[in-house]
């Protein structure tokens, strides 16, 4: 089984800071836009929790970096943006936003860990993202 099998094609938008003061627990919000196209022909699921895992300069983030506070915030930056959350029908397209709090703004390099069917596979697709291409949403 390869995820290529199912004919979806994934591209990294942007990555943008979504506020520029921390929480009460110190975590600073971030949004990430994907595009999802189904080019396929079988409806398949595309999901912003259960799919993605987030490093920090090495550093892996695994639990609680969903919030309700980033959610809020990636919402005011896209305002009338998809979440990224969808069955994606064949000859389909969702673009959206998948929002996230970590403990930091002073870093090098975001690396995301997608997984296009865990249901089915360990296959990945990677996205690495230099703090230069980091684009201000506040």
């Amino acid at each position: 089984y390869k995820y290529e099998d199912l004919g979806l094609k994934i591209t990294f938008d942007e990555l943008a800071l979504t506020s520029d003061e921390p929480d009460s627990k110190g975590r600073y919000s971030y949004a990430m836009v994907f595009t999802a196209v189904n080019n396929g022909d079988k409806t398949v699921d595309v999901r912003m929790l259960d799919d993605f895992e987030i490093s920090v300069d090495g550093k892996k983030y695994e639990d609680n970096i969903f919030t309700a506070v980033s959610a809020a915030n990636g919402a005011n930056a896209y305002n009338g943006n998809e979440r990224y959350d969808a069955q994606l029908e064949p000859g389909k397209t969702i673009s959206g936003c998948i929002p996230f709090a970590i403990d930091t703004v002073d870093w090098n390099e975001l690396t995301v860990t997608y997984y296009p069917d865990r249901t089915k596979t360990n296959d990945t697709i990677i996205f690495t993202v230099n703090k230069s291409e980091l684009v201000n949403k506040f």
